[in-house]
Order: structure tokens, then C-alpha cells, then sequence
């Protein structure tokens, strides 16, 4: 596997680089959820939905979480866009040995509490209008292996235009407690929140 080389300057200028584009391409940003403990490491789940999910999740970092970030990616993508390892970028190859040592080196980055993982367990892009999860089992197995008392934060991403010439991007986060996650898939727990979520959004109006 590809491990991270986390740079704090290659991470800020992905950071600048964010907002620019956040600022350009969006009409608003809302984030929306409940809050976290702060002297924990945090694993993030999130939908997959395009080429914006990472920026998005960097943005959210930057305005709530405060933490190093990493992010598990195919090593495939990771070997074409190597520059991703600087700012925390981290390689699975789903369906061959080597993932066990992916899952063990995010649980390993999950015991700092400075850390923060991401990990879009769907395994690849999905349509915006997806609306029905199917997770790889390996998000589970690193929630095993982790000591549970992380933050575990799901992430929804949702856009909508309402009546705007860009859209409005809205992140709804959810952190869970032991209480949560005991005898629950996290699929099954990402799915209801999505479903809360969705509900939320088709109420808006302009």
C-alpha cells in the first residue's frame, strides 16, 4: 500500500485552492448537524458523488473539525494522482491482501486525536440521485478495529439550486456514540441518516 506523506504546506495550499473554487462555483454553503468531541480523532463517512467530495470534505475540516487530514483512495487513482499522499492521501486495493494493511494503517491513524480519516465506503462515484447504499465490508471492520471511542461522523453531501444560478451546497454531519453503532451496520446507519437528510432538503424552499 501507498501510505501518507501529510505536508502542512501542500494542505494549506489545497486549502486556499478550496475555498477558491467553493467561493466560485457555489452560491452558499451550509453545514448542519450536532457537534463532536473535540480531543478525539474523527472518522468520516461520506457519499460519493463526484469529483467535488473531497474538496467539500477539506472545506468542512477547515471550518469544524480542525483536524490532519487523510483519506483512503483506490491505489490506482493514487498512483496516477501522486500528489494526493501530501496532503493525505492513503491507498486501499480492494480484493487482494493488501487491504488488510489498509484498514490496519487507518485504524493505527485513528489512535492520534489529532487525525481525522475519510472514507467513501461505496468504493467509487455514484449518481447524485443514488439513493440506496451499498458499503464495502471493510468500513466495518475498521470500526471494529478502532477503540469506538472516536468520533464516528457520517457525512451527507447534498446540492440544490432552488432559485439560483449556482447551487447551494448543504453538509449535514451526524456524530454517533457507542450507543449507536452497538449491533448496527454502518450501512444501515448511513442509510437512515440519508434518508433524515433527504427529508430536510425536499422541504426547502425559495
Amino acid at each position: 500500500m501507498i501510505k501518507s506523506k501529510y505536508n502542512i504546506v501542500a494542505y494549506r495550499i489545497f486549502s486556499l485552492l478550496t475555498k477558491l473554487l467553493i467561493y466560485r462555483y457555489f452560491n452558499s454553503t451550509y453545514i448542519i448537524g450536532n457537534s463532536y468531541q473535540s480531543d478525539k480523532s474523527c472518522l468520516l463517512i461520506s457519499n460519493h458523488i463526484s469529483w467535488w467530495d473531497g474538496f467539500w470534505i477539506l472545506y468542512y475540516n477547515n471550518r469544524i473539525l480542525k483536524k490532519r487530514f487523510h483519506f483512503m483512495m483506490l491505489e490506482s487513482q493514487l498512483i496516477k494522482h501522486w500528489y494526493f499522499k501530501f496532503i493525505g492521501g492513503f491507498s486501499v486495493k480492494p480484493n487482494s491482501r493488501d487491504a488488510l494493511n489498509s484498514i490496519k494503517y487507518c485504524t493505527k491513524l485513528l489512535t492520534d486525536e489529532s487525525n481525522l480519516v475519510i472514507i467513501f465506503p461505496q468504493g467509487k462515484i455514484n449518481s447524485l440521485y443514488q439513493n440506496k447504499f451499498i458499503f464495502k465490508s471493510g468500513i466495518d471492520k475498521i470500526v471494529e478495529n478502532s477503540e469506538l471511542d472516536n468520533n464516528i461522523i457520517l457525512i451527507v453531501n447534498l446540492i440544490d439550486y432552488l432559485s439560483n444560478k449556482k447551487p447551494n451546497l448543504y453538509i449535514y454531519h451526524k456524530t454517533l456514540n457507542k450507543k449507536d453503532i452497538k449491533g448496527m451496520k454502518i450501512q444501515d446507519l448511513y442509510q437512515n441518516f440519508y434518508n433524515e437528510c433527504q427529508d430536510k432538503q425536499k422541504q426547502k424552499t425559495d
